[in-house]
């Protein structure tokens, strides 16, 4: 076999269409799915924080144990 130059196909209007429009629908889709999972992941933080947000993080309440 021999080696081939990796080029584009050559596409007609109707194929350069396509590609774009599924370029554009991916990308929309990639980034709901980036919303979403950020989305989920602060709700677990947020479950995840003690009630009343003391919970031995540094630079706590002032007058406290030192």
């Amino acid at each position: 076999m021999s080696e081939r130059s990796r080029k584009p196909p050559h596409l007609s209007e109707q194929g350069r269409a396509e590609r774009e429009t599924r370029r554009v629908r991916l990308a929309e889709a990639l980034r709901a799915n980036l919303r979403k999972r950020k989305t989920q992941a602060r709700g677990r933080a947020a479950a995840e924080e003690p009630a009343g947000g003391q919970g031995g993080e540094p630079g706590g309440e002032p007058g406290g144990e030192a």
